[in-house]
């Protein structure tokens, strides 16, 4: 079973005769970011199937749809961030903290290196949704690289990615 990130792809899989399950749906018709986001499970050979389609032999009413063995952040640092009022182990960026801590150790003198960290990871390390995390915290907003990060996301955190946008994006 391949998990794989698309959009608007229900006639794609009528005319290949794909067998396919959504398991997460914007119930919006577009995400903040300019795409309906749809997390769809095929076997392994339905997936062999739709990958070995050129981009010339896509049609353009297809829909979109993108693929990921992971990303380059495994290795990085993780902690609890707060995504979409849940907790979830994600990786925070470190020179972000260097710069938040530099700039509020010279307007707090005195604010102690610790109690500067926490309130970071308190307010800074919150965000609205999983997009916007990707987005904010590390610059991605690409499908493709969307797809790589939800990958090891659901990895680290022992989900699928379907259950991984249900819960960290939502279907606002």
């Amino acid at each position: 079973m391949k998990e794989i990130l698309g959009g608007d792809l229900q006639k794609t899989f009528a005319v290949l005769e794909i067998e396919a399950v959504c398991t997460y749906r914007r119930t919006n018709t577009r995400s903040e970011y300019g795409e309906m986001y749809e997390v769809w499970e095929l076997s392994d050979i339905d997936f062999e199937k739709i990958s070995k389609i050129s981009d010339d032999e896509w049609n353009d009413d297809w829909g979109w749809w993108r693929s990921a063995e992971g990303s380059n952040m495994l290795g990085t640092s993780t902690a609890d961030l707060v995504i979409n009022g849940h907790s979830i182990l994600a990786w925070w960026n470190e020179d972000k903290l260097d710069r938040h801590l530099e700039v509020f150790i010279d307007e707090e003198a005195g604010g102690t290196r610790d109690r500067l960290t926490e309130e970071y990871f308190s307010e800074e390390l919150t965000f609205d949704n999983l997009l916007t995390y990707m987005c904010d915290e590390w610059g991605v907003s690409l499908e493709r690289n969307v797809c790589a990060l939800a990958v090891d996301l659901a990895k680290i955190n022992n989900i699928t990615i379907g259950e991984l946008f249900t819960k960290y994006v939502g279907n606002k």
